[in-house]
């Protein structure tokens, strides 16, 4: 009867557990070259704040600052890796003005794992890989490419029977029949990423939405699993036709960003990367409670015979009415709640969304507040946890109910929390263990 009542608790009561969050913040990431002088080569230059640029084929060549009309913009003669030093585990945008002044394959990459690939003289690379007897680019991701007329889309794909066991599958997007789009002017490209779905924009033009499924690991005879990926990758073009599938698709669940070229001739400029730096939530800790208390069968009635213990989950969070940031877009709340499950029934953690698949997710819309001196914050209490659960873990994720700057409805959300009695347990002092009563110490002390 003890467990019954518990799994009943995680499966219902367990809605009025909540995570909250703070005032958003996120990081942009800006790299427009102006502070360089005209004619710097920064092939080998660390003065790139969050980037790091690197030729990967230990070759000759220039990697160069260039000005014209007063703006200065990176110019490449050479092979080129510029990759930013963050992984991100949150919503991005990354933009950035391009064009091809040779016969440079100049590339953006999102989504890609921190795989290294031993490329020409023996030096390590992310952005650089062999399939067969093709050079191809990127160990795992969506790689856009920018010829003189098009840009081509390659979702990277597992297959044993390349060398390294990565392939690609890709489609083509013609720009313009009459002129070299990308050669003949800076081309303006938006990448936006919410996680599983990836929206490429040119010159402020829907191009491509990519929507990504099925998380897991890979292990097969060439790939060890590094990471979780996407296995599932559908296109859809501006108007909402699919026009690709592909089910055994490599794409990170998190989002490194790489830039590359493997000729001469491109100019690059106005790169931002936008993203939630992970401040946006700030977990203030978890509780338990200092006595037990009788299991809740329903309203007022309770089993005496029955003690239980309670968990708390406490956290900061951005007040109904205000105003946050996010990914540099600003946001009006208009609620806010929290999805909760047992860490067991956790299987895929992109699904942790409000309309996620999860089939035992669940979600609260009503917050309780916890009051510490002068600061009110926003507080989940798990009860009715018997004895025999006091090792299960539970996790949470919190979301604000969002307006943005087009009246549409977005949530932001909280990293997963995971906690359980037993680990708030052993993270207290002695001082608080010693204000617990005899009845509830007795959990942990025979």
């Amino acid at each position: 009867m003890k467990r019954h009542g518990f799994l009943l608790f995680v499966c219902i009561i367990i809605l009025i557990l909540c995570v909250c969050l703070s005032s958003a913040t996120s990081v942009e990431s800006i790299l427009d070259f102006q502070k360089y002088t005209n004619g710097q080569d920064l092939s080998s230059t660390s003065d790139l704040g969050d980037w790091t640029l690197s030729n990967p084929t230990g070759g000759s060549g220039v990697l160069s600052v260039q000005e014209e009309v007063g703006n200065r913009y990176l110019q490449g003669t050479t092979y080129f890796q510029l990759k930013h030093n963050t992984v991100i585990k949150t919503a991005s945008v990354l933009e950035f003005d391009i064009q091809r002044t040779g016969t440079a394959q100049l590339m953006a990459c999102v989504k890609s794992g921190e795989e290294i690939f031993t490329f020409q003289n023996g030096l390590p690379s992310n952005l650089y890989e062999k399939d067969g007897a093709q050079w191809s680019h990127g160990g795992s991701g969506i790689i856009f490419e920018f010829a003189d007329y098009d840009i081509t889309m390659r979702i990277k794909t597992v297959d044993d029977a390349q060398i390294n066991g990565i392939a690609n599958k890709g489609i083509e997007f013609r720009c313009s029949y009459t002129e070299p789009f990308f050669n003949n002017a800076m081309r303006h490209i938006k990448i936006e990423d919410s996680g599983s779905t990836v929206k490429i924009y040119v010159n402020g033009g829907l191009i491509w939405t990519i929507e990504l499924s099925e998380p897991g690991s890979y292990s097969t005879a060439k790939i060890a699993a590094q990471e979780t990926y996407y296995k599932k990758a559908v296109v859809k073009d501006s108007s909402n036709n699919q026009v690709l599938s592909v089910d055994n698709a490599f794409v990170s669940i998190n989002n490194t960003v790489m830039f590359a070229s493997d000729a001469t001739g491109f100019k690059l400029d106005n790169v931002s990367l936008k993203y939630d730096d992970g401040k946006n939530v700030v977990y203030k800790g978890s509780q338990i409670r200092k006595t037990l208390t009788p299991m809740k069968i329903s309203e007022g009635n309770y089993n005496n015979a029955d003690m239980r213990q309670g968990l708390r989950f406490c956290f900061d969070m951005a007040e109904i009415n205000s105003e946050i940031i996010s990914s540099g877009e600003t946001y009006r709340v208009i609620g806010q709640g929290a999805l909760v499950i047992l860490n067991s029934n956790l299987t895929d953690e992109s699904q942790m969304i409000v309309g996620g698949t999860l089939t035992k997710l669940q979600q609260q819309t009503e917050l309780v507040d916890w009051i510490v001196g002068d600061d009110t914050y926003k507080s989940a209490y798990v009860y009715n946890i018997p004895k025999e659960h006091k090792d299960k873990s539970i996790s949470v994720r919190a979301y604000v109910k969002c307006l943005n700057s087009l009246n549409e409805t977005v949530y932001l959300y909280s990293s997963i929390q995971t906690d359980s009695l037993d680990s708030v347990y052993s993270r207290m002092d002695s001082v608080g263990k010693e204000e617990m009563s005899v009845e509830a110490k007795a959990w942990w002390i025979s």
